[in-house]
């Protein structure tokens, strides 16, 4: 049986004036364990059902894998649940 190790990581949330055609920009930063950024990517979802999904599923699992993670979005996070419930919820545990 594997032992599960303990990931951290951040989630910001920026609210911001809302952008045609697209539902939040998203940007993944991936460090190392003594804070060297050797990885970000910039993410624009599309304000489209499977841009929603999208966001939603790939937030929570890059938060799970110890990525470090900030959303700006014209909606509000309760807009979002699957993200909301990482901010309402702290020291929040996958």
């Amino acid at each position: 049986m594997e032992e599960e190790s303990i990931v951290f990581s951040t989630l910001d949330y920026y609210s911001a004036s809302e952008i045609p055609g697209v539902l939040a920009i998203v940007r993944f930063t991936t460090a190392d364990d003594h804070d060297r950024v050797f990885d970000v990517t910039e993410v624009v979802y599309t304000d489209t059902p499977e841009g929603y999904c999208k966001i939603e599923e790939d937030v929570p699992e890059a938060l799970a894998h110890g990525i470090d993670v900030a959303v700006l979005s014209h909606l509000d996070p309760e807009d979002l649940p699957e993200i909301n419930a990482f901010l309402t919820d702290v020291g929040t545990e996958v």
